[in-house]
């Protein structure tokens, strides 16, 4: 029985933490531009998709509905978000990483 307990590696965790340190405003101002929420009461939203290789080694990520054409398609394990104008970095890295490493551990 194999007891070892995947995780992301740092160096992914660092490269998402600095994605999402570069584009978190243009995230922001894009779901204000472009993303109608279907209630007029909701607040506009972007969807953020992260997802990483079953080694928790590579990652890639994609915005948007584009489920079956963006970077996050041929990785296994995906951590899906929305991102609204009152997001913060911290929550937003810390649902990211908690969603990834919840999958990889199983």
């Amino acid at each position: 029985m194999n007891t070892t307990t995947k995780t992301l590696s740092n160096e992914v965790k660092d490269d998402i933490l600095a994605l999402m340190t570069s584009e978190l405003e243009s995230w922001k101002a894009d779901a204000l531009a472009y993303c109608e929420p279907e209630d007029e009461s909701d607040a506009p939203y972007l969807e953020l998709t992260i997802a990483c290789s079953d080694d928790g080694q590579a990652w890639s990520y994609q915005t948007g509905d584009n489920s079956y054409t963006g970077g996050a398609y041929s990785l296994p394990h995906w951590a899906v978000t929305s991102i609204d104008l009152d997001t913060t970095m911290s929550e937003l890295y810390a649902e990211i990483v908690s969603q990834l490493e919840e999958l990889l551990a199983y």
